[in-house]
C-alpha cells in the first residue's frame, strides 16, 4: 500500500493518480528505435509478461522494435487456452473469430486484440526459456535463442545509428515523453 485517498471522488482519484505517477512514471526525452525490456515480476507466463510490451510501446518509434526478455516458466497461459491456440491476433483476425463464435473468452480476446494492435506497429522479438520457438512464433513474435541474439536481431534491423532504451521491470512502469500530461 502506498497511499489512501478519500473524500470527493474526483479529487481523491486525482491525488491517487499523482501518487501513482511518482512511483511508476519514467520520463523519457523522446521515442527510440529499440526498447529492450524484462517483465519481472510479471514473468510467470506470457499472459503476464506482455505487460512489459505494453509499457515499451510508449517509448518506441512507429516501426521500431521491442525486445522482451522473460522466462515465462509456466508457458503461455494455463487460464486462457484460446490465447495458446490462436496467438496474439491482428485486430481484424480477432474480430472475425469473435464474430464467428470461435473465440469465447472475452478476456483473451481483449488481450489478443491489444497486443495485436502493438504487433501492427512494431517488430517484437522474444527470448524466453518457458515457451518453445514454434509456440513463440505462433503467438506472433519473433523468437531469439538467447538475450544476446535478441538484441543483435533488433540492432541489425534498426541500423548502426539506432537509439536504444533498456527498461528493467518494465511491467511495472509507465514511460512518458516529457511530463506526459
Amino acid at each position: 500500500m502506498t497511499g489512501c485517498f478519500s473524500g470527493d471522488v474526483v479529487a481523491a482519484h486525482r491525488e491517487a493518480v499523482k501518487a501513482s505517477d511518482e512511483i511508476y512514471d519514467i520520463p523519457i526525452d523522446h521515442k527510440v528505435d529499440v526498447a529492450i525490456v524484462d517483465s519481472h515480476p510479471a514473468d510467470i507466463d506470457m499472459w503476464q509478461a506482455v505487460k512489459a510490451i505494453q509499457a515499451a510501446e510508449r517509448s518506441v518509434k512507429l516501426g521500431g522494435t521491442i525486445v522482451l526478455i522473460s522466462p515465462c516458466w509456466e508457458g503461455i497461459s494455463k487460464e486462457h487456452p484460446e490465447l495458446e491456440e490462436h496467438g496474439y491476433l491482428y485486430p481484424a483476425e480477432a474480430q472475425s473469430l469473435m464474430d464467428s463464435g470461435r473465440l469465447k473468452d472475452i478476456v483473451s480476446v481483449s488481450a489478443m486484440y491489444h497486443i495485436g494492435q502493438i504487433r501492427e506497429k512494431f517488430r517484437i522479438i522474444v527470448y524466453t526459456v518457458g515457451i518453445p520457438r514454434r509456440d513463440t512464433e505462433n503467438l506472433g513474435f519473433e523468437y531469439a535463442s538467447d538475450p544476446q541474439e535478441a538484441v543483435g536481431m533488433a540492432l541489425d534491423g534498426a541500423g548502426k545509428s539506432a537509439e536504444v532504451l533498456a527498461f528493467k521491470r518494465a511491467a511495472q512502469i509507465v514511460p512518458r515523453i516529457g511530463d506526459g500530461r
